[in-house]
């Protein structure tokens, strides 16, 4: 946890003084969808799937940022998600998979996830990345990190192409992203984040995980969630 405690905390140091100076590029987005819509085959654990899930005090946060934060962009309930593994580089065509790739990919996850057991994290704190609103996710153990490493190894064996990076182990949980970056709105919202930042919402077993074709932000008109699979 210490580990991932100093990586919020550099981030925080940074970012903070871009959104005071409002040196923010919005996200841009259309009919509740990022634009340009990009797809890819994904791995993600969805927060209401989640057993004894703090979704309820997640939202009353959000809810509070949104009184003061102006008109962006805030994830729904059925959005709020931690990422595992893009699966796929990203297409514009939600229609660029095929069912075999599909079937492949599955079948490669479904034996790779088959020894695990689920992932505890802390959920503590909101911080800000460029346009990004999030919760800081504290892992207990390396389970999340060692389970997207080996999803990686058994889809580039499959001649797949995941997005993934060498450092496995940063997690965190959007819940806003700015679509409108007058200066005024992120100020307000940065003070909000900031009477937030040490706020305890909870641990939540990461149990079950969705496969996926989706966007960015995981909007309901653009997701299609082909499997699940329970740690």
């Amino acid at each position: 946890m210490r580990k991932a405690g100093n990586r919020f905390a550099r981030i925080w140091a940074e970012e903070k003084i871009k959104w005071a100076n409002g040196d923010v590029s919005v996200t841009k987005m259309k009919d509740g969808a990022t634009v340009p819509v990009d797809y890819c085959l994904s791995t993600i654990a969805r927060l209401k799937e989640q057993k004894g899930s703090p979704i309820d005090r997640i939202e009353a946060a959000m809810g509070l940022l949104g009184e003061v934060a102006g008109q962006q962009f805030f994830y729904p309930r059925e959005s709020l998600h931690v990422s595992l593994l893009g699966c796929t580089q990203r297409a514009a065509d939600r229609h660029s998979f095929g069912t075999a790739q599909i079937g492949r990919i599955d079948e490669a996850i479904t034996a790779t996830i088959r020894p695990y057991s689920p992932a505890r994290i802390a959920l503590q704190g909101l911080n800000v990345a460029g346009s990004q609103v999030f919760i800081q996710c504290f892992p207990f153990d390396d389970t999340w990190a060692q389970l997207r490493g080996d999803i990686e190894n058994a889809l580039l064996l499959l001649g797949e192409k995941p997005i993934a990076y060498e450092d496995k182990s940063p997690i965190h949980l959007n819940i806003m992203r700015v679509t409108n970056g007058d200066k005024e709105n992120l100020s307000r919202a940065l003070t909000c984040i900031e009477k937030l930042r040490n706020e305890d919402f909870g641990v939540v077993e990461l149990s079950c995980i969705d496969f996926l074709v989706t966007d960015f932000v995981v909007s309901s008109a653009n997701t299609e969630i082909f499997k699940q699979y329970h740690l």
